[in-house]
């Protein structure tokens, strides 16, 4: 087993993000028993225009991720790219998934006329 203290700096770094967004991504999206998209917006008056903040946001957010992931991956020396990709692929996953669930949204309001 690799001690921590063995393991670099900004890989320490980029492994705590990772870990925190999946994390939250998981607590915002996991399935329920009941209703995905009531437990995702229960609470929140929701309106076209609050769905296209959280789009703003989810891309904002994404966006700063990325740069985080990018910065790290550069100030190792930019040697191993298992890291970086790993990174990338779970950044892109969780703005796939989290777009879709915004999008389904945006379709039951539709279909609900507001």
């Amino acid at each position: 087993m690799i001690a921590p203290e063995d393991v670099p700096f900004a890989r320490r770094v980029l492994l705590a993000v990772a870990v925190i967004v999946i994390a939250v991504l998981l607590v915002w999206l996991w399935p329920s028993p009941s209703s995905e998209q009531e437990q995702l917006y229960r609470g929140v008056p929701l309106t076209r225009h609050l769905l296209e903040l959280d789009r703003i946001a989810l891309e904002d957010a994404y966006r700063d991720h990325l740069k985080k992931l990018w910065s790290v991956w550069l100030t190792d020396g930019a040697r191993v790219t298992d890291h970086i990709n790993r990174g990338l692929k779970i950044s892109r996953d969780a703005y796939a998934v989290a777009g879709a669930r915004i999008e389904d949204r945006e379709q039951q309001l539709q279909r609900e006329g507001k």
